[in-house]
C-alpha cells in the first residue's frame, strides 16, 4: 500500500509542504494549492497591513464556510429524500388499506 504513496511539496504563499500523498489524491492537492494561493492574493490586493497569516485565516474561513453550507446542502437533501420516501411508503400503506 505504501507504494501507491508519492512524495510531492506544495508552495502555499511563502512556504514550502512536503507531503505523502496517494497518488490518486496528488491533482486533489495540487488544485487545493492553487484554490489557497488565489484566493488570499485576492485578500492581499483587497486589504493593506495584513501578513501571510491573516490571509491564510480568512482563507480558511472562506473555505470552512463553504464546508458548512455543502454539509447543510446534503443534510436538507437527505431530509428531503427520507420525507419522499416516508410519503411513499404511507401512499402505499393508504392504498392498501381502504
Amino acid at each position: 500500500m505504501s507504494d501507491d504513496k508519492l512524495s510531492i511539496t506544495l508552495k502555499i504563499l511563502d512556504r514550502i509542504y512536503p507531503l505523502k500523498v496517494e497518488r490518486s489524491e496528488e491533482e486533489k492537492f495540487r488544485n487545493a494549492a492553487v484554490r489557497i494561493n488565489d484566493l488570499a492574493k485576492k485578500f492581499e490586493s483587497r486589504f493593506e497591513n495584513k501578513d501571510n497569516q491573516d490571509f491564510l485565516a480568512m482563507v480558511g474561513l472562506q473555505f470552512a464556510h463553504k464546508l458548512i453550507e455543502f454539509e447543510n446542502a446534503q443534510k436538507d437533501t437527505t431530509i428531503a429524500v427520507t420525507l419522499e420516501t416516508m410519503c411513499e411508503e404511507l401512499d402505499e400503506f393508504i392504498k392498501i388499506n381502504q
